[in-house]
């Protein structure tokens, strides 16, 4: 740290999914904090009291007071910058180990997969919000429950990121990949999509997707198709082969009628139609073939 009359505490938090730090740092003048990653994994920073300002990969300087969050990736030779103006400032950074990147990739998956991550911001952040950060805050309470607690705790916060996530993917990630198309749309359309995917074992009509994203039935059509190039009634066939042939590969242990139950087909026979249909030969045979 640079820097004339400060008084910098830090106190660390070690647990086998995230590493938590938490700084308190009181300047008389204006001090620069620098940190650098050995690894690559994804950082979680709230701001208590005072201001941050970061320099982010070199070309992006971000400024964050309180209360706000950051979340953001970093590399291998990553550095960070922290600039401090006196006065008082308080911060917890959480570094989450590979241990949690299954949890973060399900939750941020496009996010996780983006060729050029970038650095989700969240100012000001309500109350609410405030109150899951300070229960984080306690790091002195020594007890047998404490680690299961943080993980927990910052499972809540990260799903609490999610719908500025949301709103940041559709504008930076997502739009770039649908050029011409209205946002609104993009929106809805990704909304439809979610639902498609978390309810594979579920008969969905178009009434109910309809409801579910307050689009009207032709708006639906048309919108759906404009992003994904097919209709969604398509787009539900195709996901569902796919998971029911990954699950013929993976899941020897399971039937085909249990199977067809996940992927929503109440009927074996007509699973096995449409999957013939798709894949040119019946489950019983593409399973067989896999696993040769």
């Amino acid at each position: 740290m640079q820097g004339k009359d400060y008084v910098h505490l830090c106190q660390h938090y070690e647990h086998d999914e995230v590493d938590i730090y938490h700084y308190t740092v009181q300047t008389g003048s204006s001090a620069v904090l620098f940190a650098e990653a050995a690894f690559e994994k994804w950082v979680l920073v709230f701001v208590k009291a005072g201001e941050l300002c970061l320099n982010y990969y070199g070309d992006t300087r971000i400024a964050l007071s309180q209360p706000g969050v950051i979340f953001f990736p970093t590399q291998p030779g990553f550095q960070v910058q922290v600039s401090l103006d006196s006065g008082n400032h308080e911060w917890i950074c959480c570094c989450f180990t590979t241990l949690f990147s299954a949890y973060l990739f399900r939750l941020y998956p496009l996010l996780m997969s983006s060729e050029k991550p970038y650095p989700i911001v969240i100012h000001p952040i309500d109350h609410t919000f405030q109150q899951e950060w300070q229960r984080l805050l306690p790091l002195e309470i020594e007890s047998d429950l404490y680690p299961a607690f943080v993980a927990a705790q910052i499972r809540l916060l990260l799903n609490q990121c999610t719908q500025t996530y949301r709103h940041r993917l559709v504008k930076d990630v997502l739009m770039p990949r649908h050029p011409g198309i209205d946002l609104n749309i993009i929106k809805k359309a990704y909304q439809v999509r979610d639902i498609i995917h978390a309810h594979p074992d579920r008969v969905l009509s178009l009434s109910y997707l309809c409801r579910a994203t307050t689009w009207n039935l032709q708006g639906l059509k048309s919108g759906f198709a404009q992003v994904f190039g097919v209709s969604p009634h398509r787009y539900i066939i195709r996901f569902r082969m796919r998971l029911a042939a990954e699950l013929l590969e993976r899941r020897p242990d399971l039937s085909i009628q249990a199977i067809a139950l996940s992927c929503g087909y109440r009927r074996p026979h007509h699973f096995i139609e449409q999957f013939k249909i798709v894949y040119g030969k019946t489950p019983g045979a593409f399973r067989r073939d896999e696993l040769k």
